[in-house]
């Protein structure tokens, strides 16, 4: 070993800079590939998949009464969304938004058997599996 330390001291400085240059290159190319194809992953979204899903944006005005049990929901304003999208989850219990098709500014929808202190929530839910609560409603 003490004659291969021996050896490489004798060596020309040209020589020695040589191999660290080579030693150099053998590290820092295949390091800056790899990092050339993070990058390039990142800014092509390649591997990203689908683009998530967005949740409407809604404003709902509900409307109570305690004696019939009856919550009424409507539709004030904001995104339209398809009623397949949404369900009711009264205490739990999941329910599909009643209809079929686009529901737009103005439709409601009338809950009954609504107990005081049910907690009545509307959830979104996007082909990308991710839920929004859009509404949450104490009766």
């Amino acid at each position: 070993m003490a004659d291969v330390v021996q050896s490489i001291r004798e060596l020309p400085t040209w020589v020695k800079l040589l191999v660290a240059l080579g030693v150099g290159m053998f590290v820092l190319i295949p390091l800056l590939v790899v990092l050339a194809a993070v990058v390039g992953a990142f800014v092509l979204n390649v591997g990203g998949g689908a683009e998530l899903a967005e949740a409407p944006q809604v404003e709902f005005v509900t409307s109570y009464d305690e004696a019939a049990g009856e919550l009424t929901i409507t539709h004030e304003a904001g995104d339209a969304f398809d009623s397949g999208t949404v369900t009711l989850d009264v205490d739990g219990e999941q329910r599909p938004w009643p209809g079929s098709g686009t529901v737009t500014q103005g439709d409601q929808v009338t809950l009954s058997d609504v107990q005081p202190g049910t907690t009545v929530r509307v959830v979104w839910r996007g082909s990308d599996g991710a839920s929004t609560v859009l509404l949450r409603y104490e009766a």
